[in-house]
């Protein structure tokens, strides 16, 4: 059962929501907050709680889907500050974070004693690399690959745990394999017919829009929705199938 709840909590964020916002705003220094949104359906939480012992599956029997719970979880992480997280009504998120410096938003308290650091100083082996190419000049770097891959999770701390890491694809599995493998764990799922449910596996993305302060000079995948935001969309099989490396950057000038 704790399978499929780890793995049912990351299809509710990534396939199974009406919606999910997530904005990063960056300042020129690195610093910035993160800010989202989300809505999931309710018959995929009921479909959770049938699955699941929800309602005590945290510490100390905590609803590990409570946004206290939530909170308090990433409270633990060192790197990330004024951390709120509420739930207006049943399925619905809206949170806040924020961060000293964007390199650090994927490294946890273990990156202290395993002796990660940030990409700049460690050869890019972190997702995000911040630079300042010349006085105002600013490149940000994603880059996803084996290496680094395991750092997605740091944000959601619930999905570090190994019944979670045991539905992470084999390298060796394909795409429409890997499908498969995720529409036999959820064809169960009421009220969502086999063609909707393949139609939401192919389709599912991880929205995510990022706002400098300052003019975007130079963009390399995306979309830049205007001179100050860039939009990806990265679709989930992709992401986390990750047969090979997922880059984009931005270069923008600064206020």
């Amino acid at each position: 059962m704790r399978n499929l709840y780890f793995m049912g909590i990351l299809l509710s964020f990534f396939l199974y929501s009406c919606s999910v916002n997530q904005q990063i705003y960056l300042n020129p220094d690195g610093s910035g907050r993160v800010e989202s949104s989300v809505f999931l359906e309710n018959f995929f939480l009921t479909t959770l709680n049938d699955l699941t012992d929800l309602e005590n599956s945290g510490p100390d029997k905590q609803n590990r889907l409570a946004p206290e719970t939530i909170e308090a979880e990433l409270k633990l992480n060192p790197y990330l500050t004024d951390i709120n997280v509420e739930s207006p009504q049943k399925g619905e998120y809206t949170g806040s974070l924020g961060f000293n410096h964007i390199e650090e938003l994927f490294l946890s308290a273990s990156s202290m004693t395993t002796g990660v650091q940030t990409g700049a100083r460690q050869g890019g082996e972190n997702i995000l690399d911040y630079q300042e190419l010349s006085p105002g000049i600013h490149k940000l770097s994603i880059s996803i690959n084996d290496k680094n891959f395991q750092q997605l999770f740091q944000l959601f701390p619930m999905l570090q745990d190994p019944g979670f890491q045991y539905f992470l694809p084999d390298q060796s599995i394909s795409e429409p394999e890997y499908q498969e493998m995720l529409f036999f764990i959820f064809e169960d799922v009421q009220g969502i017919e086999e063609r909707t449910l393949r139609s939401l596996l192919k389709s599912a993305s991880l929205d995510l829009l990022i706002t400098v302060e300052g003019q975007i000079l130079k963009q390399e995948g995306g979309q830049m929705l205007n001179n100050s935001t860039m939009r990806i969309s990265l679709p989930l099989v992709k992401l986390l199938l990750h047969k090979e490396d997922i880059l984009y950057s931005l270069t923008y000038k600064s206020r």
